[in-house]
C-alpha cells in the first residue's frame, strides 16, 4: 500500500502535484486533529485559526524554543520595542509565540482580541481594514502584554499608550537611559527639568519625579488636562 500511494503522490505534472499538496493538507489535518488536546496546552488555538495554520505555529513554537538568549534578544528589539534591557529570555519566548499566534488570527478574532484588551481600533472598521494593519495591531498587542511589567517599573504605560503605544514604547526607553545614570547625573536632569533639588529624595524618587515629567511631556493637551 505505502508503495502504491509513494507511486501516486509522486507523478510528475500538475495533477501529480496537486494530489501530492492535497494529500499533506489531509495528513496534517488528521496529525493536528488528534493531537488537538496538547496544541491548545501549549496556547495554540486550533480551533480558532485551523489545523494546517497550527501546524505551522507549533513549527515556529518549536523554533523559538530552541533559540538562543541572543536570538531571543534580536526578535525583541525588532518587534519595535527598542533597546529595552531587562527582560529575561522566558518571557521575550513566552511574548514571540504570543504574536506568532496573533498573526494567525482570522480578522474578526483579531478585532475581538484588541477589543478584549480595551485597544481603541481608530479608523478600522472593515475586514480589510484590519488586514491593512494587521501589523500595527500585532504591535498594539506586544504593548498590551507588556503595559503590567512596565507599569511595576514606574512607567505610566497604560494611561501612555491609550494615546500611542509607540509613546508607551518611547517612556521605557526614556526610563532605560535615566536608570543607567549616575545619582548626581539625575540629581542635574532634575535641576535642569525645574525641579527643586531635595537632599533627602533618594534614586527611586528621583527616578519617579523624571518619569511624572516625562509623561506630561508627552501626553496630549486634553490628557494633561486631567491632572491639572
Amino acid at each position: 500500500l505505502e508503495q502504491k500511494l509513494s507511486a501516486h503522490i509522486s507523478e510528475p505534472g500538475d495533477e501529480g502535484d496537486q494530489r501530492f499538496e492535497l494529500a499533506q493538507r489531509l495528513r496534517i489535518d488528521m496529525s493536528v486533529k488528534m493531537s488537538r488536546d496538547a496544541f491548545e496546552s501549549r496556547g495554540i488555538p486550533v480551533g480558532r485559526i485551523g489545523t494546517l495554520m497550527a501546524s505551522r505555529v507549533h513549527a515556529q513554537f518549536q523554533h523559538i524554543d530552541g533559540c538562543s538568549s541572543a536570538q531571543l534578544r534580536e526578535w525583541y528589539h525588532g518587534a519595535c520595542l527598542s533597546e529595552e534591557q531587562g527582560v529575561d529570555d522566558r518571557e521575550m519566548a513566552r511574548l514571540w509565540k504570543k504574536v506568532a499566534v496573533w498573526a494567525c488570527l482570522p480578522p474578526g478574532d483579531l478585532r475581538m482580541e484588541c477589543d478584549t484588551r480595551g485597544l481603541t481600533l481608530k479608523g478600522i472598521v472593515q475586514k480589510g481594514d484590519i488586514e491593512a494593519q494587521r501589523d500595527h495591531l500585532l504591535f498594539e498587542l506586544l504593548v498590551s502584554e507588556r503595559a503590567k511589567d512596565w507599569e511595576t517599573r514606574g512607567v505610566q504605560a497604560r494611561r501612555l499608550a491609550s494615546v500611542g503605544a509607540e509613546i508607551a514604547v518611547q517612556a521605557v526607553v526614556q526610563l532605560g537611559h535615566f536608570e543607567a545614570m549616575s545619582e548626581d547625573k539625575l540629581r542635574q536632569v532634575c535641576k535642569d527639568a525645574g525641579l527643586p533639588e531635595v537632599a533627602t529624595m533618594d534614586r527611586p524618587d528621583i527616578l519617579g519625579a523624571l518619569m511624572s515629567v516625562l509623561t506630561w511631556e508627552l501626553l496630549p493637551l486634553q490628557e494633561l488636562e486631567k491632572d491639572c
